[in-house]
């Protein structure tokens, strides 16, 4: 008897304490402009977008029941954390570390087999590495970015976001709901025109020179592109007027000052799709018989397609038999880990706070913020 007593009491307890939620402010407002929502308000309704939108979840293995339970927890830390805004570079330095502390303080006041539950479901979102953490991420995005556009892009306009930016957080939208992805990308397109967003969307800048009496001298491949709708990829060595590709360069590498150190002394390769320009990297030569990839981007529209790969397999035939070995570093995102290593790569080593040492502001990428560079290696 004195168990269940128990029992309901915490319940009771963390339910009244829960009821925070309602007072928790974010960013975004509400889509009749009145003012902005709270947590308790997205959770609702990233919960019912989930389960409106299921039809069109294009991740096999989703189960939307546990989607709308994980809804209903992600944000719960933020009763002590806060809100910490999607774009705000200051606030992701101390966001793990305070969320981990409040999930420590609220979970408690679970019984135990309830709050290990609880938290599981919370960390299996953040991680997004799951189906149903994949598919519940893009969805978590999505409201947001819908009631931006509905409210004449009041975060955006705000807190100067760029285009680039809100490609890069609306990414997994395209992987979890590809059938949205045409809505996502003409919703940028028209918050770009009426000003909205900053900055002119990725795929409309071409760092190619337009007179032909400028364009960079060149080699060219041409090879059968089996992911495009196109019929051939061109992939074209350039010898000159690497600067001009510095737009899509920093994609990959904000500091235009990194990007000096190895430009001009790497081979710039640069892939292209029906004539339009869609990745680029850039290949230093480090020794003897070391290769070591620098930079390697691809415009946001863009990613998911198989350019990325395409440049890379590309980069390793060029080399092969001239060079043992090809290095890269990335920070210890899962993402981008997963992306080399699926290439071929394994892990070599790391340079400690690289990151934190080399660029004078804090460098995130998929909400983490980096401070070691995490080598790969790939025999040639």
């Amino acid at each position: 008897m004195d168990y269940i007593v128990f029992h309901e009491q915490a319940l009771i307890q963390f339910l009244s304490e829960v009821d925070k939620m309602k007072s928790v402010y974010r960013q975004t407002m509400l889509a009749d402009k009145s003012r902005e929502e709270t947590d308790a308000e997205h959770s609702w309704h990233f919960a019912l977008m989930a389960l409106t939108l299921f039809e069109y979840a294009g991740i096999d293995g989703v189960d939307i029941n546990r989607v709308i339970r994980m809804a209903l927890v992600h944000d719960l830390v933020e009763i002590y954390a806060g809100d910490t805004f999607a774009y705000d570079v200051k606030g992701y330095e101390s966001k793990d570390q305070r969320e981990k502390e409040a999930a420590d303080k609220l979970f408690a006041l679970l019984p135990t087999e309830q709050a290990a539950e609880y938290r599981a479901l919370w960390e299996e979102f953040d991680a997004m590495e799951t189906p149903d953490a994949r598919y519940a991420n893009a969805v978590d995005r999505l409201q947001p970015f819908l009631n931006n556009y509905l409210t004449d892009g009041h975060t955006w306009v705000k807190h100067g976001v760029s285009v680039e930016q809100v490609y890069q957080r609306m990414n997994p939208v395209k992987t979890a709901l590809p059938a949205l992805w045409e809505f996502v990308e003409t919703v940028i397109r028209e918050s770009r025109e009426k000003g909205y967003i900053r900055v002119s969307e990725p795929s409309d800048i071409s760092p190619r020179p337009a007179a032909p009496t400028d364009r960079p001298a060149v080699y060219e491949w041409r090879f059968h592109s089996e992911t495009t709708k196109s019929d051939a990829v061109e992939i074209k060595l350039i010898k000159t007027g690497k600067k001009d590709f510095l737009n899509l360069l920093l994609l990959a590498d904000e500091s235009e000052s990194m990007i000096d150190r190895y430009l001009e002394r790497g081979e710039l390769f640069a892939l292209y799709d029906d004539g339009d320009l869609k990745s680029i990297c850039v290949v230093t030569r480090e020794s003897d018989d070391t290769r070591e990839l620098k930079n390697i981007a691809t415009y946001a529209r863009w990613q998911g397609k198989g350019y990325g790969g395409r440049l890379l397999r590309h980069i390793f035939a060029h080399y092969r038999g001239r060079y043992k070995t090809l290095l890269v570093g990335t920070g210890d995102v899962p993402r981008a880990l997963r992306f080399y290593q699926r290439n071929g790569f394994e892990i070599s080593h790391r340079v400690k706070d690289f990151f934190t040492a080399n660029y004078d502001h804090p460098m995130i990428e998929d909400g983490v913020l980096l401070a070691d560079m995490v080598y790969l290696k790939r025999e040639l």
